[in-house]
């Protein structure tokens, strides 16, 4: 540690210890937000994946529609 460290520290009242447990406490605040941050896009990619599911089933519906509807003029033109 420098000197203008020591003097800092002195100043400050903080000793080696001191600084590391709140730098430390700093980390885990810092892993468990990442950790929530992770958790909610997790969530989000979920919820956007159920969804394309969905749209892709009722575009199957109106295909499946689309093509009843597209016979049935093409029957009733002949």
């Amino acid at each position: 540690m420098s000197r203008v460290q020591t003097v800092s520290r002195k100043a400050t009242g903080l000793s080696k210890t001191d600084s590391d447990e709140k730098l430390g406490a700093l980390a885990d605040a810092a892993r468990s937000a990442a950790d929530r941050a992770s958790d909610s896009l997790d969530d989000v990619l979920s919820f956007v994946a159920a969804s394309e599911k969905r749209i892709a089933a009722m575009e199957a519906k109106l295909q499946t529609a689309q093509g009843f509807i597209y016979q049935k003029l093409d029957d009733e033109t002949k």
